[in-house]
């Protein structure tokens, strides 16, 4: 009676094993057709170069060193057909840097342009969308929307966490500190969503240290994020911008 018993339990655990191993399967052939139409919609390229005016900005403005290759290294740019360059840092091993070129925006002033609201919400779904090349590794995820960006008009920013403030805000720059649960931005008020972050749902930690700056050169703005790889490290407030 007991062997009967034991093989009847093993038989129980066999069947749930095999269940895993079918649904882990079918969950990564979903992703993997999932990330071909993606692919086939918006061609991607990688490149270990970092684009001309994105190396501007850390001789004039971020306070990070690109001349210190130990401390930061460029993880990979990424070209899409629609977006201007993706450029992702690691600085230190435990900090995750991202670099994006919004749009050409020529005079207009950030002061009027970014309208920041702080949020406790979780409005992130997003729809299709590019997700940085360094997700696999980092306890975050940023992700682009698929196809041609809105025409920029206007930046709607939210930024939910905790003790989420503004750094310093003025006509070039925007710059924001939060202990971040996501962020999204529009280019509409009642658009959709350009990109977003947000902390993984796996994880054991609901929030992570984020500075944040929109800033203004040459006509050009930028989105430059600053966030950790892991939830012990911390960031200094005013660690990223100059």
């Amino acid at each position: 009676m007991k062997l009967k018993t034991i093989f009847k339990f093993i038989g129980i655990i066999a069947l749930i094993f095999i269940a895993l191993i079918i649904g882990l399967i079918y969950f990564t052939t979903i992703d993997a057709k999932n990330e071909a139409r993606i692919l086939k919609a918006q061609p991607l390229s990688y490149s270990r170069d970092i684009p001309k005016d994105y190396s501007q900005l850390f001789n004039d403005d971020v306070k990070l060193s690109l001349a210190d290759d130990v401390k930061l290294s460029l993880s990979m740019t990424t070209y899409s057909k629609f977006r201007n360059p993706i450029a992702e840092f690691y600085y230190k091993k435990n900090y995750y840097l991202e670099i994006y070129r919004i749009a050409h925006v020529d005079t207009l002033s950030i002061n009027n342009m970014v309208e920041e609201q702080f949020s406790s919400s979780t409005d992130y779904s997003l729809g299709d969308y590019l997700t940085n090349v360094s997700y696999r590794k980092t306890p975050f995820v940023i992700e682009y929307k698929l196809g041609v960006p809105d025409t920029l008009n206007k930046i709607y920013f939210v930024l939910g966490g905790i003790n989420s403030h503004v750094l310093k805000k003025s006509n070039n720059i925007a710059y924001y500190s939060s202990n971040f649960s996501y962020f999204l931005i529009r280019y509409n008020k009642n658009g959709e969503k350009d990109f977003h972050g947000k902390v993984k749902d796996e994880n054991d930690v609901d929030n992570l240290p984020l500075e944040l700056v929109f800033l203004k050169r040459n006509g050009n703005l930028y989105l430059i994020i600053l966030t950790v790889l892991n939830k012990a490290t911390k960031i200094n407030e005013g660690m990223l911008y100059s």
